[in-house]
């Protein structure tokens, strides 16, 4: 668990989202920058679905599946140590190549771009290089209250932010629960929710698509309107209404005199013949197609939704964060928030699913509901501001 933690660390330690969000920013025209932030966005989620996919993989060739481990020994260690190669080591393993292809990559083709967005003077190197980074950190604290006025002044660039916030939040609650939702309620392993995950990819292009033709006959504030209203319908049908209807009726039994105990012992055997797994059944049988075209509606709405919040984040972006606190820092820290409160809420489910009388599914997406509902309304109220 320890080199479990510590790997984690250290990819949030190589994580260049701050910098390639800032360069879209900074280095992309007005004009071409719903079409880079769409791209980037798309090739995010493709990079999303193929890990769950290699992971599926591994997890079929060299895990519980066929159970084939390779051992290779090394020098002073007995037989039983070495470099293992499993369903657990082999992802690592992956991922160690690839970073080191991309830093070599890095190091041998990376080239610094213009900064065609940025406020005059910014992009000369002698203010790049003159002004040291503890110079920067030791006068950040005086200058957070200004950096704060310019932000939350900035109207259009508030509600981005908490747009893509919840972005991610939705992405994280998504994917984190999948595992389990399709193990609780269909008897699923983790490989075939890999799969499910992986087939998700195949939603990107036509995303990108619709990104990418509606920007050019819509503003990008309607298209952000109608993605959130596409994402909140969906939300609304990946919940198990069964469920809720069953926690409803049981509710209003209970609130009512003794007379009623006989129609809640009917509704709890009712219940308990009809579950499957230890858990609630799951919109009368048909679950599973319920699951999958929600759980695809909700991917490809985020995907549409954050490509144009990308590119009205970048247009609406104050010109005076362009230092140590920029576009791209903001957007990697709300972006985490919300990635931290959407595991925090898979954690909560997890507890609160376990007893019989809550369904785990709407347990987990029934508080997404309000955070849309305050999503659109912060979009409605700042409509205008948003006409960049």
């Amino acid at each position: 668990m320890k080199l479990a933690l510590l790997g984690r660390l250290l990819c949030g330690f190589g994580s260049a989202e701050v910098i390639n969000r800032q360069l879209i920013s900074a280095c992309v025209s007005y004009h071409h920058m719903t079409r880079a932030s769409a791209m980037f966005v798309s090739v995010s989620a493709i990079g999303m679905s193929i890990g769950p996919l290699i992971a599926a993989v591994f997890d079929m060739a060299g895990g519980r599946d066929t159970d084939v481990d390779i051992h290779i020994p090394l020098p002073g260690i007995d037989h039983s140590g070495g470099i293992v190669l499993d369903h657990c080591t082999d992802p690592g393993f992956l991922m160690a190549f690839l970073w080191l292809v991309q830093l070599l990559s890095l190091v041998f083709l990376f080239t610094e771009p213009e900064r065609i967005n940025c406020v005059a003077g910014t992009n000369s190197k002698i203010k790049r290089n003159g002004d040291s980074i503890w110079t920067t950190l030791y006068t950040l604290p005086s200058n957070l209250f200004g950096l704060l006025n310019i932000i939350l002044s900035n109207h259009a660039f508030v509600v981005t932010l908490y747009l893509f916030s919840f972005i991610e939040l939705v992405g994280e609650v998504l994917i984190s629960s999948c595992s389990m939702i399709v193990l609780r309620y269909f008897d699923w392993h983790g490989s075939r929710a890999g799969f499910i995950l992986a087939s998700l990819g195949g939603l990107v292009l036509p995303a990108h698509f619709i990104v990418e033709h509606a920007s050019r006959r819509f503003p990008e504030r309607v298209i952000l309107r109608a993605s959130i209203l596409f994402v909140f319908c969906s939300v609304v049908a990946i919940c198990n209404l069964e469920g809720l209807i069953l926690d409803l009726a049981a509710a209003v039994l209970n609130s009512e005199d003794t007379e009623h105990d006989m129609e809640l012992k009917k509704l709890e055997l009712t219940v308990n013949n009809s579950m499957k797994h230890d858990e609630f059944p799951y919109d009368w049988g048909a679950g599973v197609f319920v699951y999958l075209t929600s759980l695809s509606a909700i991917f490809i709405g985020t995907i549409v939704m954050e490509g144009v919040n990308t590119s009205l984040m970048s247009k609406s972006a104050p010109k005076e964060l362009d230092g140590f606190v920029n576009m791209g820092l903001l957007a990697t820290l709300v972006g985490s928030i919300g990635r931290v409160v959407g595991d925090s809420m898979i954690t909560v489910s997890v507890f609160v699913g376990r007893s019989p009388s809550r369904d785990f599914v709407s347990v987990t997406f029934l508080p997404l509901v309000p955070l849309i509902v305050v999503g659109y309304w912060l979009l409605k109220r700042y409509y205008n501001d948003l006409l960049i």
